[in-house]
């Protein structure tokens, strides 16, 4: 299966359900959280594609996971001309999950996407999500998670990938491998707050945030998925996820890993 055929999927069609016109009208406030350990060769030009969106994100929660570079520094240079931008420091390191937990329950816009700390947005990701969310709840106020492609770039920009998704559902059914797979990343997400409601607090056993967001969405909402390429997914030497750039795995192998995460 190609993205493609995903996106043609009936349970995943991001297609019109009203007049995109009529979409964008009056103010809808979104939220960006962003999550950072030890950024600091990276988090400006993140920062900057942020801050250059289409459509002004109206808060950018930074939780800073208690870095001892100079992340906290670069963060609070740029904040000082974008007022945006909200940081709050650890006081002790929290890990990935417990850290976007903090950032997505600072966050008080209708509508959240996820941020890492190393990539690169393109200008009309919010945007692009943001109506992608509002066709379907005009008409379903049920929880609702927007997820795009993505291509993926080396440490200094360099394009290794065109489509990320492409490659990795190639071969696997989503709905099938869901429960033992993480099929979608973080950092091509936006949902809105009843989806918020029903995932926090994260259970302490999951194995990633993201893998939890979709469990939910999926079970008890609607995932919607969008073809377009919306971020430079970075790959580097100190990415947190170490999962190859490749095809999925066979469920026969996911099934162990997956039972492993949950009693680590």
């Amino acid at each position: 299966m190609n993205i493609g055929d995903l996106i043609n999927n009936s349970n995943y069609n991001a297609q019109g359900i009203i007049s995109e016109n009529s979409l964008i009208t009056g103010n809808h406030k979104i939220s960006i959280a962003l999550t950072t350990f030890n950024g600091e060769d990276y988090i400006e030009e993140q920062l900057d594609s942020l801050l250059c969106q289409t459509i002004t994100p109206y808060e950018i929660i930074i939780c800073d996971d208690n870095s001892t570079d100079e992340t906290v520094s670069i963060i609070k240079r740029i904040a000082k001309s974008n007022p945006q931008i909200k940081l709050y420091n650890n006081a002790q390191t929290l890990g990935i999950n417990l850290n976007f937990q903090k950032a997505i329950s600072l966050c008080i816009g209708e509508y959240i996407a996820l941020s890492d700390q190393d990539d690169i947005w393109e200008p009309e990701k919010l945007l692009t999500q943001l109506k992608s969310i509002l066709k379907f709840e005009e008409k379903d106020k049920t929880a609702l998670l927007s997820i795009h492609d993505m291509r993926i770039i080396s440490s200094d920009g360099t394009i290794l990938t065109d489509s990320f998704y492409g490659i990795r559902l190639e071969s696997v059914n989503p709905n099938f491998t869901l429960l033992f797979a993480n099929n979608y990343w973080g950092c091509t997400m936006m949902f809105n707050k009843a989806l918020k409601d029903l995932i926090l607090p994260l259970p302490r056993a999951i194995y990633s945030h993201d893998h939890w967001i979709t469990l939910n969405a999926f079970c008890l909402g609607r995932i919607i998925i969008i073809e377009d390429q919306l971020i430079h997914y970075r790959r580097h030497e100190k990415n947190f996820s170490k999962y190859p750039v490749g095809p999925k795995l066979s469920l026969y192998n996911r099934i162990p890993q997956y039972f492993s995460g949950m009693l680590r």
